[in-house]
């Protein structure tokens, strides 16, 4: 899956969300439909879990890039300011600048998508909740 493939998941997850937090509707939908939605939600989260995985992988990648770009400042401006002045200096490097933004956009897209995993999940349960919650009305009614 690509990018524009996890924009139309996050939105489809969204629309979800915001219908079953209409009260109106939620109590006019069925057990069917109910479980069929869960199912359905449950499948883009196991979705979710793979890119997120792929987010995990590409933030350490550029934690890692961003290590290596602030010594390479370090040992540069050592050469040029000696060791006390390269300490602050570092941060002030384009290359390990950049590599600190790229890092940052990685980590905010790891931390979204982890967030959007456990709200599907917080999702899920709240219609096997009300999925039991009709179950039981039904139980009453005989």
């Amino acid at each position: 899956m690509n990018d524009e493939a996890l924009a139309k998941m996050l939105v489809n997850l969204a629309t979800i969300n915001r219908e079953l937090s209409n009260e109106s509707l939620l109590k006019q939908l069925n057990g069917d439909v109910l479980s069929y939605t869960a199912v359905k939600v449950a499948a883009m989260k196991a979705t979710l879990i793979e890119f997120k995985i792929v987010a995990h992988q590409h933030m350490l990648d550029m934690e890692v890039e961003k290590d290596r770009r602030k010594a390479l400042a370090y040992m540069k401006f050592k050469k040029e300011h000696g060791s006390t002045a390269a300490g602050d200096m570092k941060y002030m490097d384009e290359d390990f600048i950049k590599a600190q933004n790229d890092f940052n956009k990685a980590k905010v897209s790891y931390e979204q998508l982890k967030s959007v995993t456990a709200d599907s999940h917080d999702l899920i349960d709240s219609i096997k909740s009300r999925v039991i919650d009709l179950q039981t009305a039904r139980k009453d009614e005989r």
